[in-house]
């Protein structure tokens, strides 16, 4: 599901944001062993708002028109809300949030797909929010969790910058193409602004835009190419970027190959930030 107040590259497949399933019940019932009391019912109330979360929302991707379909619960148990959103996007009720907090919610398709980028985005950038948690119409579950003690926490926009550009470079690494300053992200830089300039003339695209000649070191020629960006009205990204925009209509959207590049970006951060990546699948 889409997070509220993420601003991820339009560029970039929709997934959904969801729900966990395995560690995170083990590990509640394992620390149940040395707990009594009121502990042990806020544990046991846990489970059973867990299980209620991945049943519904579930539910709701098995219907004739599903949509995605979230439920927040507090650290002891409590459903702090639940909440319908559309086809493939479900807001955030930041307001409602308490410490600690899990969101579970519905990823549609036929088979499950992991949480996106933006799902991350919003977990790294909310301290209220402990595990996120996408599941799909069978109950399956890909999650994510903050382990104790985490502070990884940092400004929103630079958070998506750095997911955004972990996302990116994954995809392209996945393909099999390389995402650094070279002759390739060149041309993909001369094509946009010969777009711009309305012409396909090689010789004219090189007077306008190197003056005739053309720097053999491509870091002096990007230099050149986004000075005459400027003035031409428009922007010229990071090689990386620019790559991912030209490569993404080769995965097709909701596939398996997508997934597998999701899952291996999943695998990325969960490294590069120390949480918790688990996935269960149903029972």
């Amino acid at each position: 599901m889409y997070l509220n107040n993420v601003n991820l590259s339009n560029n970039i497949n929709s997934v959904s944001f969801g729900t966990n399933n395995i560690k995170g019940n083990d590990s509640l019932k394992e620390a149940d062993g040395a707990k009594t009391g009121s502990d042990s019912a806020n544990s046991e109330k846990f489970d059973r708002s867990y299980e209620y979360a991945k049943s519904v929302c579930s539910e709701k991707l098995r219907e004739n028109c599903p949509f995605e379909y979230s439920v927040a619960i507090s650290k002891d148990g409590e459903i702090l809300y639940e909440h319908s959103g559309e086809a493939r996007n479900c807001a955030v009720l930041y307001d409602k949030l308490k410490p600690e907090t899990t969101i579970v919610h519905g990823h549609p398709g036929e088979t499950l797909k992991p949480l996106s980028p933006n799902d991350i985005i919003v977990f790294l950038s909310n301290p209220n929010l402990k595990k996120v948690v996408a599941v799909d119409k069978n109950g399956n579950t890909c999650s994510m969790t903050k382990p104790d003690g985490f502070m990884n926490f940092k400004d929103p926009s630079q958070i998506h910058d750095e997911v955004d550009e972990l996302f990116m470079k994954n995809w392209l690494e996945y393909l099999g193409v390389p995402w650094g300053m070279d002759d390739e992200f060149i041309s993909i830089c001369e094509a946009k602004l010969a777009k711009k300039l309305g012409t396909d003339d090689e010789q004219t695209i090189k007077r306008k835009l190197y003056n005739g000649f053309v720097p053999k070191n491509p870091q002096e020629a990007y230099d050149i190419l986004r000075y005459k960006s400027s003035e031409l009205g428009t922007s010229l990204f990071e090689p990386h970027m620019e790559k991912y925009i030209k490569y993404i209509s080769t995965v097709k959207s909701g596939s398996e190959q997508e997934n597998e590049i999701l899952k291996k970006f999943l695998e990325k951060f969960s490294l590069r930030y120390g949480t918790v990546l688990e996935y269960g699948s149903c029972k």
